[in-house]
């Protein structure tokens, strides 16, 4: 936390990775709310990172709360328009949970944003391989971008 002015008047400023690394804290100890609270309190003007968003979409994604987790994702998608990390989640969300044929589009963003699809995969698979059965959806994705 540090202290700014507004008009002369001192106005308490939270910083927001010090926010972010708090609500890790509280995601660890299973107090989701606490957690969200603090991953908002990150998301200001200065944040210049996706993971505040991608946490509060993780924990309702945790959930079942899948549209409610894709318009986090879409939120941070606007602001963080190159940061494959985002698509590529919002790819694995629609492709496994929401199933609204979208995914293609997110991944090709990703795999744009990540220039290469190799390293893309590879990646995916380190996030996800304990989770998903990743190869249907890699198959069907070449497929309709005509790799």
């Amino acid at each position: 936390m540090r202290i700014v002015t507004d008009d002369g008047k001192p106005t308490f400023y939270y910083e927001p990775q010090y926010c972010y690394a708090i609500g890790e804290i509280f995601r660890r100890q299973e107090k989701f709310l606490d957690a969200i609270a603090w991953y908002l309190m990150g998301c200001t003007r200065e944040c210049d990172f996706s993971s505040p968003y991608m946490s509060i979409a993780g924990i309702l994604k945790e959930y079942g709360k899948y549209k409610s987790a894709f318009s986090v994702y879409l939120c941070a998608q606007q602001l963080f328009p190159k940061d494959y990390k985002v698509n590529l989640r919002m790819a694995i969300l629609s492709y496994y949970h929401l199933n609204d044929g979208n995914f293609v589009d997110y991944l090709m963003v990703a795999q744009n944003s990540f220039s290469d699809y190799n390293g893309l995969k590879y990646a995916i698979r380190g996030l996800y391989s304990q989770m998903y059965d990743l190869d249907k959806m890699f198959t069907e994705y070449e497929l309709h971008r005509g790799a």
